[in-house]
């Protein structure tokens, strides 16, 4: 996995992988077309929210993929990731696609259609 050569980048809290003592070991198993960026002294990296108790800023990640260059990302993910970047006002378009599948028990998105307007991404 991740060994194609493409540049890859992986953003982290060292904050929230504390627990985790063999993440530096497990970061040097990849190539080096893989980054890894530690958002850990980036002001407001981490926030809070009802779906999810903590969560890598969606600003700050679009702020250093722009810094690099990337102008245009795609983000795919699930209710708290998609909360996060609407949240934060980065989603100019949005493609919803719903799995023919049912969860035994499925977690709500915690999207309200308010939110939705505010984001501007009403039909």
């Amino acid at each position: 996995m991740l060994r194609d050569g493409l540049p890859v980048v992986i953003y982290y809290s060292s904050t929230l992988l504390s627990k985790i003592v063999e993440f530096e070991n497990i970061m040097s198993k990849f190539p080096d077309a893989v980054k890894f960026v530690d958002l850990s002294d980036k002001k407001n990296n981490l926030k809070s929210n009802s779906v999810d108790s903590r969560f890598l800023s969606p600003k700050a990640i679009v702020e250093d993929l722009s810094s690099r260059g990337i102008n245009h990302i795609m983000v795919e993910g699930g209710p708290a990731t998609a909360l996060a970047f609407l949240q934060d006002n980065l989603v100019d378009r949005a493609i919803i696609v719903k799995a023919p599948i049912q969860f035994k028990d499925p977690v709500p998105s915690s999207i309200s259609e308010e939110e939705i307007c505010q984001a501007g991404l009403v039909k």
